[in-house]
């Protein structure tokens, strides 16, 4: 059952932060304000998101733990350089990156509410990534590089049900490590 918080209850752990940071000695400089967000709402003055649904956020906890797992495997077969399977706060999603060691075009930017040089540096070597978001009443799983490469098919995101459903027919966990473009197959090597 959803309980309601104080008034702007999300500025409490950024103040908190800051005041520790301050504390050691450390001009950290935090912006207010969430990124990649239309439309954002500085987190002092937010006081329209101040429901919690326990329930809600276990189930929310439990799909990124699968994704974990999921892009886990898919990281462990590359044997290049590979981020460790992260969290996005802005987007609210889980992704990996394998990085090629070629340096990229230098990255337009205009994402919403994030600085064009945040993208231009995450973007500076060619990648490709993974992930999971959680949104849209299923979550999906999505994948992307930058540099786009030259006739690459734009493919649509499928329901994380199709995941689930894939998962379930292989005879080992943890599930696939790869979600399927055309044809599925599972390994249980």
């Amino acid at each position: 059952m959803p309980w309601r918080r104080s008034p702007s209850w999300l500025a409490s752990p950024r103040e908190r932060s800051c005041s520790c940071l301050d504390d050691l000695g450390i001009d950290a400089k935090i912006t207010p304000v969430p990124n990649e967000v239309p439309d954002a709402i500085p987190f002092a003055d937010d006081d329209e998101h101040d429901a919690y649904d326990a329930e809600a956020m276990h189930r929310f906890w439990l799909s990124l733990v699968d994704a974990h797992r999921v892009m886990s495997r898919f990281r462990a077969d590359f044997r290049g350089k590979a981020s460790p399977v992260h969290f996005f706060w802005g987007s609210f999603d889980l992704a990996v990156t394998r990085f090629s060691g070629r340096r990229a075009p230098r990255h337009p930017g205009g994402v919403t509410n994030c600085p064009d040089w945040v993208m231009a540096e995450a973007y500076s070597d060619e990648v490709s990534s993974c992930g999971y978001w959680p949104g849209g009443g299923e979550g999906i799983f999505y994948s992307h590089a930058y540099p786009s490469p030259p006739g690459s098919p734009r493919i649509p995101s499928f329901p994380v049900a199709s995941m689930r459903s894939l998962a379930s027919s292989c005879s080992r966990t943890p599930p696939c490590a790869r979600p399927p473009t055309r044809k599925a197959t599972c390994s249980t090597s």
